[in-house]
């Protein structure tokens, strides 16, 4: 059916009309947004190593890209934010986390690591919208804690003596085991990040060692960050020693494991 002159009328005074309403109100939230957003640093509750990420409505990730260290990859600082009738596009550089001998602690510093976070919203969403898809994507108030691996929460809680070999097991704690009781030795990976930013350290970890020699319960007690803890818990997992005896009976181990980082520049 031929759509008549009257009709192609209706529809370009419609789109006159309403256009500016549109991106009027685009630029609206674009402005809250980049007062509220710009030069903050945001915790992203996925750690992925894409240098773009995707979300849709619902705040739920679209790309599937590789997990990366969240002492890399979950927090970046926004230097831009733009939105248009369907997308919200926030970006900024990469904040490494890396322990600074002399505070004993992890320090946090932009890199040069460039991130885009881009989110879908409906054409009419508004700010109030915005901010509640953005809160399933960035952590809030409940810190980032709650999205890390488990072996890394007793120290961001700071606690300590976590490792454990169940109640059901007898177990003794060492200072520290000696590496002669090794029969099995994964080597450690040095990040590929650490070596990019020339970052070494030493990595504290707390071991269960069970009745069968294998590695069971780690935790951190002491971070390298820049990814070197990862690499750390990943080779000392596989370790596996003799097994400690008392009184010619198997028991369980707690002890502390570190693995030395050291560039060789």
């Amino acid at each position: 059916m031929p759509v008549s002159r009257r009709s192609i009328l209706a529809l370009v005074i419609f789109l006159a009309c309403n256009i500016p309403t549109v991106f009027g109100q685009s630029n609206k939230i674009e402005r809250e947004l980049v007062l509220a957003l710009r030069g903050k640093v945001l915790t992203l509750k996925a750690f992925r190593k894409s240098s773009r990420l995707e979300f849709d409505k619902a705040g739920q990730l679209k790309n599937k890209e590789e997990n990366g260290p969240w002492t890399i990859y979950s927090q970046f600082l926004v230097t831009k934010v733009e939105v248009s009738e369907s997308r919200l596009r926030i970006g900024g550089r990469r904040i490494v986390h890396h322990y600074d001998k002399g505070q004993s602690k992890l320090l946090a510093s932009p890199s040069d690591i460039n991130v885009e976070v881009q989110i879908d919203v409906d054409k009419s969403a508004t700010v109030a919208d915005i901010s509640a898809v953005l809160s399933k994507v960035f952590a809030g108030s409940e810190g980032i804690t709650p999205y890390v691996p488990e072996y890394w929460r007793p120290y961001l809680e700071g606690k300590t003596g976590t490792a454990s070999c169940g109640s059901t097991v007898a177990t003794v704690r060492v200072g520290q085991i000696q590496n002669a009781q090794l029969v099995k030795q994964i080597r450690t990976r040095y990040s590929e990040e650490a070596r990019n930013f020339l970052l070494d350290g030493v990595v504290a970890l707390e071991a269960a060692i069970n009745e069968s020699g294998d590695v069971g319960s780690l935790v951190i007690t002491k971070p390298a960050g820049a990814g070197l803890d990862e690499s750390a818990v990943e080779a000392v997992s596989q370790w596996k020693y003799k097994p400690t005896t008392v009184d010619g009976n198997p028991v369980c181990v707690v002890t502390t494991i570190t693995v030395n980082y050291e560039f060789s520049r």
